[in-house]
């Protein structure tokens, strides 16, 4: 019995490493593996983090130990409470303010112009030493007299569920309905640069 307690322990702990993992790291993943994939593999993580938690409730009232049901709660405190999504834009952010500000420059200079015009937003498709900067190798914009705004993607979700950073050249803040979102999280970086959740 201590043995299949002690694998249990060993399962919480690593079920809820797993899906905090997911929750950090998951556009790095989703861009590793098609979206199929990437359903599998989070259905996989999700699953077994569930069933390690039912075996452990039959546990706790039959052993009365709370060891794994302890474990697995702080990893749910810890998945709903991190804004996991701020952490990876801000560092991503600063991690490639001079490029990203390099191509601001070209397109506020017109030295890049849209290709073609999405659902809402004209697309720029970004020169090949750029591209890293956003989902497709593209940016999203939207002109309105003297006010640029420009969305690069971080994780293009489904349907209007969206994460990036957003510049903005009159420094506001962007408001639910720009590139067709409705912003969970609008966090400033610094002045013109916003982070942002949408869906």
């Amino acid at each position: 019995m201590r043995i299949r307690i002690k694998f249990l322990l060993i399962a919480s702990i690593g079920s809820s490493l797993m899906i905090l993992m997911l929750k950090f790291f998951h556009w790095t993943i989703n861009e590793l593996l098609s979206s199929f994939q990437f359903f599998v593999f989070s259905t996989f993580a999700y699953s077994a983090f569930l069933i390690v938690a039912a075996i452990g409730l039959v546990v706790l009232f039959a052993h009365k130990d709370w060891k794994h049901l302890a474990i697995q709660g702080v990893a749910v405190i810890l998945f709903f409470l991190i804004p996991f999504d701020q952490v990876v834009l801000e560092a991503d952010y600063h991690s490639t303010e001079e490029q990203r500000t390099a191509v601001v420059d070209m397109v506020l200079n017109d030295e890049l112009a849209s290709t073609n015009s999405g659902y809402v937003a004209s697309i720029i498709e970004l020169p090949d030493q750029y591209k890293h900067l956003s989902v497709n190798g593209e940016v999203y914009i939207e002109r309105e007299e003297d006010h640029t705004s420009l969305l690069f993607l971080s994780d293009g979700g489904f349907l209007d569920s969206f994460a990036g950073i957003v510049y903005s050249s009159t420094n506001e803040e962007p408001q639910t309905g720009d590139f067709n979102g409705h912003y969970r999280a609008v966090n400033k970086l610094e002045d013109n640069w916003f982070s942002v959740s949408a869906g």
